[in-house]
């Protein structure tokens, strides 16, 4: 016999109260004299006996009533435990996703359904438990309490329909056994519709966890804005409710700005943060909603200094050198007829200087380079060889033609592409555009940069490939002279480092390109707290690709570390999926059974049929008992 409630089992030394009653008598006899008791002998011995029976009686009817009591108030029951593995096969399905986090009665409805499962009696001695992000498979009742406690949230939502298909695989195959699925989720609405399908081979319970009040405020999303001597941070939150939002700044944690957020102003922000220090950035909102997405971390880049490569000829030479100031760039020129080539790979930006005609090792070494992501810029001289050109461009799905001897006017500035968001801080019109007397006519599918009049590219960008299509004529200064290449071409350098960004999403596949090399034996790896871990990492040349996969799980600031320095600090955050609190009516989508708790659930569809409950009968046993109580005390004399 097994017990649901065995803490009133307690109360059983109760009994000793009616036993104490019993053997000592508390009750006063008041003494009548009589001229004669001889008559009384008799009558006194068979009473005594009488009345000591009667005692014994009424002592054990109040005991068995009173244990009957206690019996029942703890709902005894018995289990067939050669039936109970092999009659019900149950799986419980428990979201452990973001969106459980939100509170309700000062719970989260995620601790609220792990309770729930703790305090049932599951009718079978092995249970499968399924989460997004893990799976116990047949369990004993007793391994349960420590794996449920130990469950934490998870990014990795599964479909219904994943769910369904993971339980149809891991079902029991044996006919005779009876299937239930237990799902117990918020049923949040995604962009993919929700799917259930009934099977007759289990029985599918769907238990909604929706909450009474669905209210939250969650920082959306951030954009660093580069600018001339600082960083402009916006920030844009959102709300499903009118009250101002609270937000904060911090730098690391010491508190740099505060802001209200007001619906009027669409809950946006902005702070101006310097370039002359780093900011390890965490944004943080008040808020009684969910609480993972009331935070969101970021960091300023790094600055270091871009090293900048010109090879080309004699007439080259000194062209760029004023462009690319000594506090952000190593600069260096080299002849095109006696570099070395392994000094290609330690650049950022390669820039191709009017060489007629490029020999078969530097186009290798060219094209070795932009597979690394390298950045080039390609100046053709405008009487070089064209089909030698574009051994080159081809890799690069660029192909010149034959040079057109017709003056035309640089007219058209692509203003939103980065490279010009620090030369220029508003639409240029009143511009002095400069012109070429002649230009290569071109075939290309890339962006166009800088354009004639007549629409044709004199700049064009494909990838991080860079080409001009012609010299600007100017008598009096150097193509790297013209008030339009001066802040194209820095533009270019300052863009052409693979910073890494100013935050990253979790879950996602993030591919990271540093410039340095760690070399063949030593990993990076990723550091915060007590956590470490080595990501999938590859280095090729001076470049080191990363990828953030998965098993990143918590948001924060992560250190990248080769050995024992700090390369950079990586910002990662939970993405913001689940904060839009839209709920699916199950109801509606499905006839299959639908409740709000577990205990429901198994009472109304009788899953707990092979348990024995034998409490009521306790109830029975106390009544009768309490009676022949009664029947004692009025009729027994």
């Amino acid at each position: 016999m097994r017990f649901e409630h065995p803490e009133f089992l307690y109360a059983l030394f109760s009994i000793i109260v009616p036993l104490i009653v019993h053997f000592f008598s508390f009750k006063r006899f008041r003494i009548e004299k009589f001229t004669n008791v001889a008559f009384l002998k008799n009558i006194k011995k068979e009473n005594r006996k009488r009345s000591k029976l009667k005692k014994i009686l009424i002592l054990f009817s109040r005991l068995f009533a009173l244990t009957s009591i206690i019996f029942a108030f703890s709902k005894p029951y018995l289990v067939n435990s050669n039936k109970q593995n092999t009659q019900n096969d149950i799986i419980i399905y428990l979201d452990n996703s973001l969106s459980m986090s939100i509170l309700e009665d000062n719970e989260s409805i995620f601790s609220a359904s792990k309770k729930e499962i703790l305090e049932t009696k599951f009718p079978t001695n092995k249970i499968t438990l399924l989460t997004n992000n893990k799976s116990f498979i047949n369990i004993k009742n007793e391994e349960l309490k420590s794996i449920i406690n130990n469950i934490d949230y998870s990014q990795n939502q599964l479909s219904v329909e994943a769910v369904l298909n993971k339980s149809e695989l891991l079902f029991s195959k044996s006919k005779k056994t009876k299937k239930y699925l237990l799902f117990i989720s918020d049923f949040q609405k995604k962009n993919d519709k929700i799917k259930i399908r009934n099977n007759s081979d289990y029985e599918l319970i769907t238990i909604s966890k929706k909450p009474s009040k669905a209210i939250n405020a969650f920082i959306d999303k951030i954009e660093l804005k580069n600018k001339l001597d600082n960083y402009e941070l916006q920030i844009y939150a959102k709300s499903n409710y009118d009250k101002e939002i609270q937000l904060s700044l911090y730098n690391d944690k010491k508190l740099i700005g505060k802001s209200s957020l007001k619906k009027s102003d669409d809950y946006t922000t902005n702070f101006i943060l310097p370039k002359t220090k780093k900011i390890k950035g965490r944004i943080v909102i008040e808020d009684n909603g969910l609480s993972f997405d009331n935070e969101f971390f970021f960091n300023t880049p790094s600055l270091k200094k871009i090293s900048v490569l010109t090879i080309g000829g004699n007439n080259s030479a000194n062209q760029f050198e004023r462009i690319f100031i000594e506090n952000k760039f190593f600069y260096n020129f080299k002849n095109y007829k006696k570099i070395n080539y392994d000094i290609i790979y330690k650049q950022n930006l390669i820039i191709i200087s009017e060489i007629k005609k490029l020999s078969k090792d530097l186009i290798m070494h060219l094209k070795s380079f932009i597979d690394l992501n390298g950045t080039i810029i390609f100046i053709p001289d405008q009487d070089g060889d064209i089909s030698n050109y574009n051994k080159l461009l081809k890799f690069n799905n660029i192909s010149l033609k034959k040079i057109q001897p017709t003056e035309k006017k640089i007219t058209s500035i692509n203003f939103g592409h980065p490279i010009y968001r620090e030369s220029f801080s508003k639409i240029v019109e009143n511009f002095k555009y400069p012109k070429t007397l002649r230009n290569f006519e071109i075939e290309h599918n890339g962006n166009k940069l800088l354009s004639y009049e007549n629409n044709k590219p004199f700049l064009i960008e494909n990838g991080r490939f860079f080409l001009f299509t012609a010299q600007i004529s100017d008598e009096n200064s150097n193509f790297g002279d013209s008030p339009l290449i001066v802040p194209t071409v820095y533009g270019i350098g300052a863009n052409s480092v693979n910073t890494p960004k100013a935050y990253y999403y979790l879950q996602t596949d993030n591919k990271l390109e540093l410039d340095f090399n760690t070399g063949n034996e030593s990993k990076v790896k990723l550091s915060r707290e007590n956590f470490d871990y080595t990501p999938i990492q590859e280095t090729i040349k001076n470049k080191t690709k990363i990828i953030l996969d998965k098993k990143l799980v918590k948001a924060g600031h992560y250190l990248l570390i080769n050995k024992s320095d700090t390369l950079e600090t990586l910002s990662l955050n939970y993405n913001r999926n689940e904060s839009v609190l839209i709920y699916n009516n199950i109801k509606k989508i499905t006839a299959i059974n639908t409740f709000y708790n577990i205990k429901n659930s198994l009472k109304n569809l009788k899953i707990d049929g092979k348990l024995n409950k034998i409490w009521k009968w306790f109830v029975t046993f106390a009544i009768v008992f309490l009676a022949i109580e009664m029947l004692l005390l009025k009729y027994f004399e």
